[in-house]
């Protein structure tokens, strides 16, 4: 099993939405959540290595076959923007041309629309369904590999 996030980055002034997907061995999706990274008018592709603001940055601009995921959440529950589990994507830190990403994870959508470069889940019921994936993963495994890819 390894997670899939995709999206069509543009020049937009609206909030662009993509996907994150749980496969399996064959590639095939068996889960698929509505997800977003980076804020409306910062998910061109030069936005990249945009710090705070731009999309996650893709494994090919980065020179990396996958991210890799933590299965056991962090709590942030106090953390505007956040307010509840932070699944922490590494490496941490990753630089994107001169710029240095940090802290980059999966959490729900909790304040603006958007963020600061997180994947970021905006529907409450695949919020949950995705907490219960990860829940049940993390008995057998501590990370699960992320892939990035953009249109």
């Amino acid at each position: 099993m390894w997670l899939k996030f995709t999206m069509k980055l543009d020049a937009s002034d609206k909030l662009l939405l993509g996907e994150l997907s749980v496969r399996d061995g064959n590639n095939k999706s068996s889960s698929a959540y509505t997800a977003t990274s980076g804020l409306p008018k910062n998910q061109k592709p030069d936005s990249q290595d945009d710090k705070g603001r731009g999309p996650i940055p893709e494994c090919k601009l980065v020179k990396i076959q996958s991210y890799s995921v933590c299965t056991n959440p962090i709590d942030h529950k106090n953390t505007p923007g956040i307010k509840g589990n932070f699944y922490h994507i590494i490496p941490d830190p990753i630089r994107v041309n001169q710029t240095q990403r940090t802290e980059l994870g999966i959490h729900f959508d909790a304040g603006v629309p958007g963020s600061a470069g997180c994947i970021v889940l905006k529907d409450t019921a695949q919020w949950i369904s995705f907490q219960d994936f990860m829940a049940d993963y993390s008995k057998d495994f501590s990370h699960i590999s992320l892939i990035v890819e953009y249109a």
